[in-house]
């Protein structure tokens, strides 16, 4: 594989003997494995020619051109330019790591030297986040911990792409390598991306977590009255991740899913439902009560009586009947509401108007209205009392 070759270059003008600054860089230079590094001194005649170079690592020559000699470890690996005082050096292991120095003789008799430290790195790979457990419920203590193979020299957080910084219920600890949540809220649930950084590379993982909680705020939307033969749509809400929905009606089970439907409505379908609601992650349950009724249209609302003989003075009923889902009666007579008195009482839910003795005042027109929530009948009477004779009189020409 082809290796990268990295020069240092540190130009400053110099004369006489030369040590330090200048000669090489400060470092520390920083490559990865397997890298070619070049140290490259800076002399400050270059025009004038190299007598000998000598390059040490720390105590142990490396190699010297005095003698072309070169330490039985770097055969192969190393490459000295007599001309530039420069050293390549190749294949970098993390052993090549420290403090490097230099000595130059030219042949005006000018003498540098110069040092500097080397830092070979890992690269990074293999970046990962992980948990104990996936159960991060709310309430909950929980750690996120990133790991990666390499010389790992810092770790960076973000979640949803916004860095995170300690607070109260979030902390970092071990180089912050581990994420730690005291508590958990629902509002920690989102993508989260640890850097995983040094000199020489960077790695990145991201982990999505899903933060569990509920079920709270049950609640069932849909009508309370409904016709008969028409279409029911039952609709169960609750804040809760993941959730489980069931239905009852009248304490007998009837589906699962959050949505009931029932196509054409019956009587039966009238009673109490109940959705109940149930996170198998964190073992909770709650629910919610929704009372229907299930109402046939009214039609055809009569009146009749025993007898059409309303005599003053008998007694006498009116009967107000209709087919459908009959909710309640309300009785008018020429327009005025009927108020039970002394003579006059309503019977079976308002069915049935009774009079203990009739009056010739009872005679005119009675209304009834049949109700119920989905509809409404009504339906007249005229009512003729009969009475007399009385006050007979003879009159002249009468």
């Amino acid at each position: 594989m082809e290796k990268e070759v990295i020069h240092f270059i540190i130009m400053m003008a110099m004369s006489g003997w030369t040590k330090g600054a200048g000669v090489l860089p400060d470092g520390p230079l920083n490559v990865a494995v397997g890298e070619t590094v070049m140290f490259h001194p800076t002399l400050t005649a270059p025009e004038t020619a190299i007598l000998t170079v000598r390059w040490k690592f720390g105590a142990t020559v490396i190699t010297n051109s005095n003698g072309n000699f070169t330490a039985p470890e770097y055969e192969g690996r190393i490459t000295l330019f007599r001309s530039t005082g420069s050293l390549e050096l190749r294949n970098v292991t993390p052993g090549d790591s420290g403090q490097y120095s230099v000595l130059i003789v030219q042949v005006d008799g000018a003498i540098a030297a110069g040092e500097t430290k080397l830092d070979v790195h890992e690269r990074i790979s293999g970046a990962s986040i992980t948990s104990q457990t996936n159960l991060a419920i709310e309430g909950n203590s929980f750690n996120l911990s990133c790991d990666a193979a390499g010389s790992v020299f810092s770790r960076e957080w973000r979640k949803d792409g916004v860095e995170l910084i300690p607070e109260d219920r979030l902390s970092l600890h071990e180089n912050n390598r581990v994420l730690s949540f005291n508590s958990l809220s629902r509002k920690d649930a989102g993508v989260y991306l640890c850097s995983v950084i040094n000199p020489v590379s960077q790695d990145e993982v991201e982990y999505t977590m899903v933060v569990y909680y509920g079920p709270e705020k049950v609640q069932i939307q849909g009508p309370s009255d409904i016709h008969l033969q028409t279409t029911l749509t039952l609709t169960c809400c609750a804040e809760s991740v993941p959730a489980l929905y069931s239905w009852m009606l009248n304490s007998t089970k009837i589906h699962n899913s959050a949505v009931y439907t029932k196509d054409k409505t019956e009587p039966s379908d009238s009673g109490n439902y109940t959705c109940e609601v149930m996170n198998n992650v964190t073992g909770r349950t709650s629910s919610a009560a929704h009372g229907l009724s299930v109402t046939e249209r009214i039609s055809g609302a009569s009146i009749t009586s025993q007898t059409n003989l309303a005599i003053e003075g008998n007694s006498f009923n009116l009967s107000c009947d209709a087919a459908g889902s009959v909710f309640s009666r309300e009785w008018r007579k020429d327009g005025v509401e009927l108020i039970p008195e002394d003579r006059l009482s309503l019977h079976e839910n308002n069915r049935v108007l009774s009079f203990n003795s009739l009056s010739r005042k009872d005679a005119g027109v009675y209304l009834c209205s049949v109700i119920n929530p989905v509809s409404q009948d009504e339906v007249e009477y005229t009512m003729v009392v009969y009475y007399g004779p009385e006050k007979v009189q003879i009159q002249a020409g009468c």
